[in-house]
């Protein structure tokens, strides 16, 4: 377990799956994480995905609960663990939308951060986020990423096409944040 000065962030289970199929059927919620809502979507993959791909080597899916009273509020799951060169991906990170704007993503992900940096020893974790998603944006800018590229119009969402960012922190970066107190 992870454990923020708000959050902490443990496995995801099974028993989670029931939750993430509710969140995921919020439409403000899957339009924040995917551009638009997932027509397609059934909720019967989740399992698959758990039994296929989490490897506990190569992906951390994390629930993330509040610290007080151990409330699920989101998830953050973390891809493409590399050991040789280091790095990893953000591929999803959420908290749902009435406990949106508390700092619980900013402590959340800063702990899984923490936990990537100093105990995995990763130098890097990148991530691609909707380039319309300001507030996404402006919590992985106070965390240390950097805009690093731009994908054009990848994802058609609201009857148009949408550009997304690669953003990324490096460890030394991530560091010198951390000295400085932010």
């Amino acid at each position: 377990m992870l454990i923020g000065t708000q959050t902490c962030l443990r496995p995801f289970e099974r028993k989670d799956i029931a939750l993430y199929r509710q969140w995921m059927e919020d439409s403000t919620t899957v339009a924040a994480l995917y551009g638009a809502p997932i027509l397609h979507y059934k909720g019967e993959i989740e399992a698959t995905y758990l039994d296929s791909v989490a490897k506990p080597d190569q992906m951390l899916l994390l629930m993330i609960e509040t610290k007080e009273g151990k409330r699920p509020v989101g998830c953050c799951f973390i891809k493409h663990i590399h050991p040789v060169h280091r790095h990893a991906e953000l591929e999803q990170m959420h908290i749902i939308s009435e406990c949106q704007n508390r700092g619980l993503g900013k402590d959340a992900l800063g702990t899984v951060l923490n936990y990537l940096f100093r105990e995995m020893n990763l130098n890097r974790v990148w991530l691609i986020t909707h380039a319309i998603n300001l507030k996404a944006i402006g919590l992985y800018l106070s965390l240390g990423f950097i805009k690093e590229g731009l994908l054009r119009q990848v994802h058609y969402s609201g009857g148009s096409f949408q550009d997304a960012l690669i953003m990324a922190v490096l460890k030394e970066d991530w560091l010198k944040l951390q000295e400085s107190g932010q």
